[in-house]
């Protein structure tokens, strides 16, 4: 499990409105429930800025996820400036000077303009990089400077820019990422359970199958890494392989790549998912113990119905967690985000090649993670 030591230092100017404030709480509030929390584990700061800078809590005020999120809710919109340096300045002074020894460090900032003060934005995020501190700036729309948000990180990998505060959600699994110093010791079991039915469109079907594909293609395969099976499902599921059979990348590229849709049946997930349920993650299917079990489930979401969602409630329930991928158009977005463990567990993989690149993107560094310390 990583250990890290992170502030969130949060823009509150006159250029955001109050609601986009509150998204970007939010935003925070999804990267808490998303990791450990804990002495032990991972710490969190909260600075906002406007005309100045003010420590809402420091790294040990909290130990635990319900009294952080409380604590989130408490903060307060003050409309003002830009002042980017002060956040800085008190991030290095007030708020790493009580990390922990040997812990990553990391300095997230959000903010959707440029700095009041660009000279001493320069000077402060780099006596704060000095300090041992890496620094990830989260830029939000068309009025961010691309340059600056460089020239405060000295790398371009920590630099990520949406173009709307909703689009936070995207890159979380990347600043998740990021806060890993290293990979836990639990392995990963992913199932792909792939509508293969009649009610998933032909270019639908076929999207999922490339998904799939990239998907396998991200993660590490091997007997002490992840390990894959495959059941697709229609009127009834058809176990395809299972954690045992196929142990490599080349192997389940090509199992996949050989699956045909049977446009004449009806999807029946609820049968899908108590099979799943019974013999998904069993020893006998090869599944190990003590691993972190993940369902990818890909289809257009529309046969999702009140049994569904009662069997992958409980398929939750029981600790696994469940990948929701969608492909092209005509699809039930919001049943999909319910089935989802999390709203950044979703993903829609469009038509347009900028939205489809950037969401396989988002689609890499969640897979990478899940298969590394989630």
């Amino acid at each position: 499990m990583s250990r890290a030591d992170v502030a969130f230092l949060v823009d509150s100017s006159h250029s955001l409105e109050p609601d986009h404030f509150k998204t970007q709480l939010d935003f925070i509030g999804e990267f808490i429930k998303s990791v450990y929390i804990g002495p032990d584990y991972v710490q969190i700061s909260v600075i906002t800025f406007s005309f100045g800078a003010k420590v809402e809590f420091d790294l040990t005020r909290y130990s635990n996820k319900s009294s952080l999120l409380n604590a989130l809710q408490n903060i307060k919109y003050k409309a003002g400036s830009t002042n980017t340096s002060a956040a800085l300045r008190l991030a290095r002074e007030e708020v790493f000077t009580r990390s922990r020894p040997g812990v990553k460090k990391l300095a997230i900032l959000l903010t959707d303009g440029m700095s009041s003060n660009k000279v001493d934005t320069v000077l402060q995020s780099a006596l704060l990089r000095n300090s041992g501190v890496t620094i990830v700036c989260i830029g939000i729309g068309s009025e961010i400077l691309h340059d600056e948000l460089l020239t405060m990180t000295a790398d371009l990998n920590n630099v990520f820019t949406v173009s709307t505060f909703d689009g936070l959600y995207g890159i979380l699994s990347k600043i998740r990422l990021i806060s890993c110093d290293a990979c836990s010791e639990k392995v990963t079991d992913l199932m792909y359970l792939l509508d293969a039915s009649g009610g998933h469109t032909l270019q639908q079907f076929q999207g999922a199958i490339d998904a799939l594909q990239s998907i396998t293609s991200f993660i590490e395969i091997g007997s002490n890494k992840a390990r894959v099976s495959l059941v697709t499902y229609a009127s009834d599921p058809i176990l395809r392989f299972d954690f045992r059979t196929v142990t490599s990348k080349d192997e389940i590229r090509q199992k996949i790549q050989v699956i045909n849709r049977d446009s004449k049946s009806v999807a029946n997930l609820t049968k899908a998912l108590h099979y799943v349920s019974q013999n998904g993650f069993t020893t006998s299917s090869g599944a190990r113990n003590d691993t972190r079990q993940v369902i990818v489930l890909l289809t257009n979401g529309k046969h999702i119905d009140t049994d569904a969602m009662k069997k992958m409630n409980l398929l939750k329930g029981t600790g696994k967690y469940i990948v929701a991928i969608t492909c092209g158009k005509d699809t039930a977005r919001e049943n999909l985000l319910s089935v989802a463990s999390e709203p950044y567990m979703f993903f829609h993989l469009g038509e347009e090649l900028f939205t489809y690149v950037s969401v396989l993107s988002s689609m890499k560094t969640l897979f990478e993670y899940i298969t590394c310390g989630l």
